[in-house]
């Protein structure tokens, strides 16, 4: 169970990432050819993954666009300083709402991504996130040094 909220997060922060770049952008590892073949992946499990993320990808953009309207409007309450409080806390809420919607429609995604793989395609997946970030986590550190 550790694992797979593991995997969950890890695929957020790729799923996130992705709805929030321009498709010509996104890193779709279900196409890449590299992970496609570490993963034995096939064809029909890349189109499953690939319909998946595309029939979420609209909503995702959606809630991404909401939310940032509502931080901007809830920070501009705040500099204001003028405003009720019980406006702030109104805001406050509309914006947590639409982020909670948001995690939501991104996790419930990745949840059916996983769905399409096998449990050992799951445990590479996660192999190869993980190695990722610790490759992230030593370019970012020798940048600060």
């Amino acid at each position: 169970m550790v694992s797979r909220i593991a995997l969950l997060l890890t695929a957020a922060l790729v799923a996130t990432t992705a709805a929030q770049q321009p498709q010509s952008r996104t890193h779709k590892w279900w196409q890449d050819q590299e992970t496609r073949k570490v993963l034995s992946l096939t064809d029909q499990q890349s189109a499953q993954v690939e319909d998946l993320f595309e029939a979420s990808l609209p909503r995702l953009r959606d809630l991404r666009k909401s939310l940032d309207t509502l931080e901007n409007d809830l920070s501009v309450l705040i500099r204001n300083g003028q405003s009720d409080e019980s406006v702030v806390v109104a805001k406050i809420d509309e914006a947590e709402q639409t982020r909670a919607e948001l995690n939501k429609t991104r996790t419930l995604m990745l949840y059916r991504m996983h769905k399409v793989l096998t449990p050992e395609q799951n445990r590479k997946l996660k192999e190869l996130f993980d190695q990722r970030e610790r490759e992230r986590k030593g370019k970012s550190e020798q940048r600060h040094f």
